[in-house]
């Protein structure tokens, strides 16, 4: 279901370049045999995450259903079957606790689709690099993994390369869906009345309900919080800015258009300067002028 958010701002500001220092490459291995733990290939809904544990939690395979209410995310990155990758670049945004400087790193994979079939991998090298300093790229790959906490990874990829393990299938998960986001806002009433749905604005901010949890703000307490901006890039073009709820199951997609009828958000037509599990940054790849109109959009889609 694709619910869109229209965003059409003034543009008055300059938007500076996000800010440059550590950078982590984190993948897995090209068309290897990554597999469930009952031996079935992963499909696209597993996802990778890049993160660490806080108040310095140290995850094993017997306390799993403490894992999600310890885990901080930092970038996200879906498995791709056709290729048999999972890939991300993510530059350090924060030193901020739990991300601090040599905290240790995880790379955490799981889905919605198959519940409790998970894979945690890590390596003693893998310490949170420090942000704004002059650090080249670090590479955090799951052949170099040196402990896996749950699953399987054989370096020789015979009879597979990496395997994920089985943990009970209510253990909470990092993520939180839209049904999820609902009964934590809305009575199972109000629910059933129609007050939660996602085009409602029950406390008459204007901000759907949809936006509410796109933003992470109360959807029954009145605000002006809209976690967005756009400006003029360096590039003479349209930009925006999106601060994501980084463990909200969504997407956040951002369009442009010439004429507030058709939109797009293809590669020819934007470009997508950051992104993390916090934030979003895309650039319009046409420049404005004194003879084309350009308009930059936030569309919202619920998984």
């Amino acid at each position: 279901m694709r619910l869109p958010v229209l965003a059409y701002l003034l543009l008055t500001a300059l938007l500076p370049d996000p800010a440059h220092g550590g950078q982590i490459d984190w993948s897995s291995s090209a068309f290897s045999v990554h597999q469930r733990s009952d031996g079935t290939a992963l499909d696209d809904s597993f996802v990778f995450e890049l993160g660490v544990f806080d108040d310095s939690f140290v995850p094993t395979s017997t306390n799993t259903a403490e894992w999600a209410t310890h885990w901080r995310v930092a970038q996200r990155a879906p498995y791709n079957p056709s290729t048999q990758i999972v890939a991300g670049s993510y530059i350090i945004e924060t030193n901020v606790t739990p991300f601090d400087s040599a905290s240790q790193g995880y790379l955490w994979g799981l889905s919605l689709a198959h519940a409790g079939e998970w894979v945690l991998l890590t390596n003693t090298s893998w310490k949170w690099p420090t942000v704004g300093g002059a650090n080249p790229p670090v590479s955090w790959t799951v052949k170099n993994a040196s402990h896996v906490i749950l699953g399987q990874v054989n370096d020789s990829g015979t009879p597979f390369f990496l395997q994920t393990g089985s943990v009970a299938t209510n253990n909470p998960i990092p993520w939180i869906t839209g049904s999820d986001w609902q009964m934590r806002h809305f009575s199972a009433a109000e629910i059933a009345n129609g007050t939660a749905d996602w085009l409602g604005d029950p406390d008459g901010d204007g901000k759907t309900n949809l936006d509410e949890m796109a933003f992470d703000t109360n959807p029954l307490i009145a605000d002006d919080t809209y976690k967005t901006t756009v400006a003029v890039s360096a590039d003479n073009t349209l930009e925006m800015t999106v601060t994501k709820a980084p463990n909200h199951v969504l997407k956040y997609r951002v369009q442009v258009s010439t004429d507030l009828r058709y939109w797009s958000h293809s590669n020819q037509e934007v470009s997508i300067i950051r992104e993390s599990a916090n934030v979003l940054i895309v650039r319009d790849r046409t420049p404005l002028t004194n003879n084309e109109r350009r308009f930059i959009r936030l569309q919202l889609e619920i998984e």
